[in-house]
């Protein structure tokens, strides 16, 4: 929910950037009390309120909670459910707009995977390829360079 409301009323996004709650409680989902910040910076936001203090080893309230660990013992195919976020859920996930070399719009995808399946498609190719064109896709996109004719952004252009 945080991710919500961050995305629409804080300023600050940028790739790679998480949340960070000012007050320290991850209920409370106010836009004023939220902010994009890096990884390292959260890390630091917390250890300078000794947020961490004595959080280690048997300090730790987790320390010996070992229930999940378990679970996926007993139940592998559940891995995937916890250690992964497929497509949208992916907090990287980034929607791509192609375009035609003349710069005019003609699709728009919520993921760059499904960009480069319908590109695989385009060109013929099975989908075995799908891993190269999103790495196509990608280099095109931080080179601001076309890709097989076609233009790929994160923003509409």
């Amino acid at each position: 929910m945080h991710r919500y409301v961050a995305i629409g009323w804080v300023d600050g996004y940028f790739e790679g950037v998480e949340i960070n709650h000012k007050d320290y409680n991850r209920m409370n989902y106010n836009a004023d009390n939220l902010e994009w910040v890096t990884h390292i910076d959260n890390i630091h936001y917390s250890s300078d309120a000794d947020r961490y203090a004595k959080q280690f080893g048997e300090s730790n309230p987790n320390y010996g909670n070992d229930t999940l660990h378990k679970k996926l013992i007993e139940h592998p195919e559940l891995k995937k459910k916890y250690y992964s976020r497929p497509g949208i859920q992916n907090g990287r996930a980034t929607e791509i707009y192609v375009y035609s070399n003349k710069m005019k719009l003609i699709r728009k995808f919520q993921l760059i995977k499904e960009c480069a399946m319908w590109l695989a498609e385009v060109f013929g190719k099975d989908m075995s390829k799908v891993p190269h064109i999103q790495s196509a896709i990608s280099k095109s996109i931080k080179k601001n360079k076309p890709y097989k004719n076609y233009y790929f952004f994160k923003t509409p252009q």
